[in-house]
């Protein structure tokens, strides 16, 4: 054997078929064919042979030749020659041995054969069958076979033979194995207990005869202990994950935010692989390819089981939390408008990985549509942007001003128009008078909300071009150009009390 192991010899049943030490002499006396009629013999033949043989014989099938033991006293130093009969084709005699051929009994004749006499003696022998096959399995508590074992606990190791065991028998076992008791040896079968005291890989080997049996179970210790690895998300025993646009799960990973948790577990060498991973809270987040991934909002259980019987469980508490807005900046082209004008309002909250649902909120001035806000009256409105989610507001506020409406238009002399060969169409003064300079003359007039305004004052704003001058006088509603040099001129009035109320327009000397 080439492992390290304990022997136990353990005799059960042995009916040992040793042969009786008894010497028996028999002497069996036969007349001669050539006796006389009246049957008596002579005195000169009156002698013994006696053959001392064991009275029966038992050996195996298995053994091979036998040496026939048997002695033959002959004290009168007879000649004789000695013959063997058997009765069955059991075994044969050939060169003084038994040589077994079925299983049974056979009756063996020693014959000594002398001139005139027949001395003989009938030997029992019996050819036993031995064990050509046996089976070593080890059961459990239920009497089930088991193909491993665990430290700590006991079993049965039952031997079955295709044979009565009639010897000795030995059995071998490794170290780790304790307290080996025999029960009982019933219909071919050894049936014993045992406890299983260290890891080691446990053997068992049955010898008998000439004949062994091998077998070989896997050995484990309960697990007591899991080495659980996660990816990221442990903090204090808890994992903790986040629900959040998976859009930006880069910007979010590098924030410390994950929405799933890969995890390893393993046990040591000496323990049974063999565990499940549960996860109570099937709506807060599943199990999928040893990855935790978030579902909602909530807490729940990940469940790391032992199934070799153990009962060994750990546990680990599963929280995940929403990324919700935390700023939001609000982007408007102006904060004021006019009544009837419609805004856009760009939102941009923080983190850009946020779960939201933004939307604009305004209680009065504004109706809203989406992200735009038309003013419905003059004034100052507050316009609110919500989160459905997290109930998350930022305010900013609009000035809504009231639109007025005017007409803006300017008077030139028709005097002039003639004296200058001028013309005045769309808002164009085109003057053509042969000469370098013109003193422009003109008056102004401005209709707001229905109303004329005469007595205004007005901002002059002007460009020409390089190869022209201009000067100017403004009194009342009138103005007074001088120009010299040819080219055009483009002209803004705006009045100073009325914002945004002007008129443009253009003049050309050629």
């Amino acid at each position: 054997m080439n492992f390290s192991i304990k022997k136990v010899i353990l005799v059960v049943l042995c009916v040992v078929f040793v042969t009786s030490l008894a010497v028996v002499a028999i002497v069996l006396l036969e007349k001669d064919n050539d006796k006389g009629e009246d049957g008596d013999f002579s005195q000169e033949n009156s002698y013994n042979i006696e053959i001392i043989c064991d009275d029966e014989i038992s050996l195996y099938i298995d053994e091979g030749p036998c040496n026939l033991i048997y002695t033959i006293l002959n004290e009168e130093n007879i000649n004789y020659t000695v013959d063997f009969i058997v009765d069955n084709e059991n075994i044969m005699i050939l060169d003084g041995n038994i040589i077994p051929l079925n299983v049974g009994e056979c009756c063996l004749t020693i014959k000594v054969l002398t001139k005139d006499k027949i001395f003989k003696k009938d030997v029992k022998v019996c050819v036993l069958p031995t064990i050509t096959n046996a089976e070593i399995v080890v059961l459990d508590d239920n009497k089930k076979e088991v193909d491993k074992v665990f430290v700590g606990e006991s079993y049965f190791l039952k031997i079955t033979t295709n044979q009565t065991l009639t010897q000795q028998y030995s059995l071998f076992t490794s170290e780790n194995i304790n307290n080996l008791q025999y029960i009982n040896y019933e219909n071919n079968i050894l049936l014993f207990s045992f406890y299983v005291e260290f890891y080691e890989e446990t053997k068992f080997e049955f010898l008998y005869r000439n004949y062994s049996c091998f077998c070989s179970v896997l050995c484990y210790e309960y697990i007591d202990d899991f080495s659980v690895d996660f990816s990221n998300s442990l903090v204090n025993d808890e994992i903790q994950l986040f629900l959040y646009n998976s859009v930006y799960n880069e910007q979010a990973n590098q924030d410390g935010y994950y929405s799933f948790a890969n995890f390893y577990v393993s046990v040591t060498d000496k323990n049974l692989n063999d565990f499940a991973v549960i996860f109570e809270g099937d709506n807060i987040a599943k199990i999928s390819n040893n990855k935790i991934i978030a579902k909602s909002q909530g807490v729940g259980t990940l469940k790391i089981m032992a199934n070799d019987g153990s009962n060994y469980m750990e546990e680990y508490i599963v929280k995940i939390s929403t990324i919700n807005v935390q700023d939001v900046v609000v982007d408007v082209n102006v904060n004021e408008i006019y009544v009837g004008e419609t805004l856009e309002v760009l939102i941009n909250y923080f983190p850009v990985y946020a779960l939201c649902d933004l939307y604009l909120f305004c209680q009065d001035g504004f109706n809203v549509e989406g992200n735009k806000i038309t003013a419905i009256k003059e004034g100052e409105f507050n316009v609110i942007v919500k989160d459905h989610l997290s109930n998350y507001e930022k305010t900013f506020s609009v000035l809504v001003k009231r639109k007025l409406f005017y007409s803006f238009y300017i008077e030139i002399n028709k005097s002039f128009l003639t004296e200058n060969n001028a013309t005045f169409n769309s808002d164009v003064l085109t003057i053509n008078n042969g000469s370098d300079s013109a003193i422009i003359p003109l008056s102004y007039y401005c209709v707001i909300d229905g109303i004329l305004e005469v007595n205004i004052e007005c901002d002059v704003k002007y460009v020409c071009s390089q190869e022209t001058y201009v000067s100017y006088d403004n009194f009342s509603n009138a103005i007074v150009f001088n120009v010299k040099g040819k080219g055009e001129i483009v002209v803004t009035l705006e009045l100073k009390h009325y914002e945004n109320v002007c008129y443009t327009f253009k003049i050309v000397i050629l």
